[in-house]
């Protein structure tokens, strides 16, 4: 009896020993997670004026998490990780990521590519020269078998301001393996892809560290209409890396909390790539394998890849900035787009503003890609830049620094001939509500005998549609103890013309 006593006793012991340990593990990661991280790229201007290929396109080139726009993280010891080995899992994983969700297009957030061109590109490979490789979104290859594609394509996506605006997203990942970052000290740099001393000492240099960036079309494999990503990786074994003779051109580096002025912040790793070979015994130039990657039915390509020795960037990861402009709130949608003709060349524009720290509202002509922008709290707009007797569509969004909001719903309005008046306004508009009822009568002269309808707007946005000769309306139902304002409006095929305001307070 003694015997099983004891036993249960240690039995008891190791459970409790097992679940401290978890519980330590679970206060670790927790502890992990309290981290927040953020990303600094070059500016455009500094990517000019250092001959870098890369740059950030927000404001000072600064990205903080930002709901499902903007994702930066760096995990550490992450268990069964994407890219875990059968040696041991990464050390480090570092993501930024941007979306178009809530960017609109382009995505004023987004990055850019620069100085990229044909000349640039040796040992272009088209694995498969059946797949249309030139057949980007936008046309911006030429159509045609990928051997006719001058410049390539992959060139002629990358040489631009920024990624194409139909892209979903873009990504940049890097693994570390057996390297712990946060022990390095200051100006110390870790060569992209050194094994540890345990590696070395075993005879195994797997897995190696990877870098991975991503301009994602879709991201799944949709049948039609055939697309394209464009990957930019690197997977590096340094020993390996250096008995074949490739050039070893990609390093972290721990700089200076304070390398930002405006940035405090608990620590700042650089990821560098170099355009040539750094630290290996190679006089071969550094270079990073581009693919194109193609969609069709269901299944993917690779239609075309190379090794370009061009690519000359950084970017920062910053832990826990204290400092940094916190986020703006996403902006929020304007709702009720309304297009009428208020004359053969004048279509009016009003709509719901939904938010409250916006800059101004920028109005698409969706007809011909016209833009007109509005200041904040405008919600109405006149285009006078139309034509008699035609058809146009309208979306409007809001926008800030931080970006835009996505579009309103589609508006359609069709101005009328030129030499046909439109109807008289309306006068006399009254508006009553009897006894305690929840509703508002209202009641007009009409002065038009050339009218099609009257509309009936509340609070701005057209509530019902009467027809001609017509001179009431109930609105029901209605709240109590609530402001409502009403206009009423005579429409006919050459534009309205609209009664005065009036305003009544529910009992």
């Amino acid at each position: 009896m003694k015997k099983v006593r004891k036993l249960s006793f240690l039995g008891i012991l190791g459970v409790l020993t097992v679940v401290l340990f978890l519980a330590g593990i679970s206060f670790m990661q927790a502890q992990d997670t309290e981290d927040t991280w953020a990303v600094r790229i070059p500016t455009q201007t500094e990517a000019e004026s250092n001959n870098l290929n890369f740059f950030g396109m927000a404001p000072d080139g600064y990205y903080e998490n930002n709901g499902s726009t903007v994702t930066v993280d760096v995990t550490r010891n992450k268990v069964g990780g994407v890219w875990g080995h059968r040696y041991y899992d990464f050390e480090y994983h570092f993501n930024f990521r941007i979306t178009n969700e809530n960017l609109g297009s382009p995505p004023s957030e987004y990055v850019g590519f620069q100085n990229i061109n044909n000349s640039y590109w040796d040992d272009l490979v088209y694995p498969d020269k059946d797949k249309p490789c030139c057949q980007f979104p936008g046309d911006l290859c030429a159509e045609g078998g990928c051997v006719d594609c001058d410049p390539p394509c992959m060139a002629t996506f990358l040489n631009g301001t920024h990624p194409h605006p139909d892209y979903e997203s873009f990504y940049f990942v890097v693994e570390v393996f057996d390297h712990d970052i946060e022990a390095m000290q200051p100006g110390e740099p870790y060569i992209f892809g050194s094994a540890s001393e345990y590696l070395i000492e075993h005879d195994k240099y797997e897995p190696g560290d990877y870098l991975f960036m991503v301009a994602r079309y879709r991201n799944d494999c949709y049948a039609d209409p055939p697309y394209h990503d464009i990957e930019i990786k690197r997977n590096i074994n340094y020993q390996r890396a250096l008995d074949l003779g490739n050039p070893i051109n990609i390093e972290i580096q721990q700089l200076d909390p304070g390398t930002y002025d405006d940035i405090e912040c608990d620590g700042i790793w650089r990821i560098r790539v170099y355009p040539y070979d750094k630290y290996g015994t190679s006089e071969k130039l550094g270079f990073l394998k581009v693919q194109e990657r193609y969609c069709d039915r269901n299944k993917w390509y690779y239609s075309m890849e190379a090794k370009n020795s061009s690519f000359n960037f950084y970017i920062d990861f910053i832990k826990n900035p204290q400092s940094s402009t916190p986020p703006e709130e996403p902006l929020a949608s304007p709702s009720g787009l309304n297009a009428t003709p208020s004359s053969c060349t004048k279509i009016d524009l009003s709509w719901t503003d939904n938010s409250d720290n916006e800059s101004g509202f920028e109005i698409e002509r969706i007809t011909d890609s016209s833009l007109f922008t509005v200041g904040a709290n405008v919600i109405s707009y006149a285009d006078t830049k139309v034509s008699e007797n035609t058809a146009y569509s309208y979306k409007v969004r809001a926008f800030n620094d931080a970006g835009s909001s996505t579009y309103s719903n589609t508006a359609i309005a069709t101005t009328p001939p030129c030499g046909t008046d439109p109807p008289e306004a309306p006068t006399g508009l009254t508006a009553k509500q009897p006894g305690a009822a929840l509703k508002v009568m209202l009641g007009w002269t009409d002065n038009s005998t050339n009218e099609e309808e009257f509309k009936i707007y509340r609070d701005g946005a057209v509530i019902a549609s009467v027809g001609p000769d017509t001179t009431s309306y109930v609105d029901e139902p209605i709240s109590p103890s609530t402001t409502y304002s009403y206009t009423v409006c005579a429409y006919n095929s050459s534009g309205k013309r609209c009664s005065g305001s009036v305003s009544i307070t529910t009992r």
